[in-house]
């Protein structure tokens, strides 16, 4: 017998129960997942990302020092896509402290990471076998903190770094400085080079923590946690180059409490964009328009837990998962596909302090 179903890969943080990452099948026709299992013991790996052509995963290791030394490291793993079985291949050292993103170019031949705690962002080249070599560079943010929020901008602290659609240029979000810097990789090295003009200074206390591209390429969408905001840049995918357009609330008119926004996603469309509020426990739904470059929000979703740390639309584009960090659950919502609408199928899915959600590959699976 024949189903389709999807990989799914969950990154944690592994305090209390959680052991490292965990895995479980989606069934995309139901939008139902099968319990959640562990792939492998792995120590704080609370972001991932996969490079499916080549059956591979990397994981970060958030912590504030490996061996001795104060950085923490990034974990390539070869998948089974099949069983869903890990298999470490190496680890490498990330280049400072706290890695807390890691994202692949589309070529999936170099590996970013951003160092939240170090203040820093590094490159790694993919060996033949999978693994990462030593980082290629790693480039310290020397600016000072914005200061608006003491604790947490008291320095550079880039929170991700994620490659354009074309490979060719990289974003870090910095929510210590309140800036987005762009770096151009150097193909031949998987260098990260400064680019001019470098530096995109958002609005005061903003705190940019992730960003997401539209699928022309011609407008990328920065997630501000601080402010639970959302910018829109118009976006030069040949030069590098942004220019902001508009920036809308995540939250409902008169809402006064307390809020951290988490996670971007935009739709496979380009209609419909997804932002969570941790705090407000929901997601904000905005309609696109004006060829990526307007928003207009449409509501708010609860996401059923406490403090939806990522959410993550299937690759069929059909579904959306909301993972509750606090509450250790997921929720599964469908997107209507006329007006993107959610509507939650109702069964939670157990996983024990999710932090990332990766989908790895569709397939039609023996069972």
């Amino acid at each position: 017998m024949e189903s389709s179903r999807i990989l799914t890969f969950f990154g944690t943080h592994t305090r209390g129960a959680s052991g490292g990452i965990y895995r479980a099948w989606f069934d995309a026709v139901s939008g139902t997942f099968s319990e959640t299992e562990l792939a492998i013991e792995a120590a704080n790996p609370t972001f991932l990302a996969v490079c499916p052509i080549r059956d591979l995963l990397f994981s970060t290791s958030e912590l504030p020092a490996t061996d001795g030394r104060d950085e923490g490291a990034l974990f390539a793993y070869s998948v089974d896509k099949w069983s869903g079985d890990l298999r470490l291949i190496n680890r490498v050292f990330s280049g400072g402290m706290n890695p807390s993103f890691v994202d692949c170019d589309h070529t999936e031949e170099t590996v970013v990471t951003s160092n939240i705690r170090g203040g820093s962002v590094a490159s790694f080249r993919i060996k033949p076998d999978g693994g990462l070599q030593g980082p290629s560079s790693v480039i310290e943010h020397e600016t000072e903190g914005a200061g608006a929020h003491p604790r947490l901008q008291d320095a550079p602290h880039p929170h991700s770094i994620r490659f354009d659609p074309e490979g060719k240029f990289a974003l870090a979000c910095d929510r210590g400085s309140d800036r987005i810097l762009i770096y151009q990789k150097e193909a031949e090295t998987a260098r990260l080079m400064p680019h001019k003009p470098h530096a995109i200074v958002t609005a005061h206390g903003a705190g940019p923590r992730h960003c997401v591209f539209h699928p022309n390429s011609r407008a990328v969408y920065v997630l501000n946690e601080l402010n639970s905001t959302v910018t829109i840049f118009r976006y030069d995918p040949d030069e590098g180059r942004m220019e902001e357009t508009e920036t809308a609330s995540t939250l409902p008119e008169g809402f006064a409490g307390e809020n951290m926004t988490a996670e971007i996603e935009v739709s496979a469309c380009g209609r419909f964009l997804f932002c969570s509020n941790r705090g407000h426990n929901s997601i904000a739904m905005f309609r696109v328009r004006a060829n990526g470059r307007q928003l207009k929000q449409l509501g708010h979703y609860s996401t059923h837990g406490d403090w939806p740390r990522t959410i993550r639309i299937d690759p069929t584009g059909s579904w959306l998962v909301a993972a509750n960090e606090r509450t250790s659950d997921a929720y599964v919502f469908r997107i209507d596909p006329d007006n993107g609408k959610l509507t939650s199928t109702g069964a939670p899915l157990t996983v024990i302090n999710p932090t990332c959600v990766q989908f790895f590959f569709q397939t039609s699976a023996r069972e």
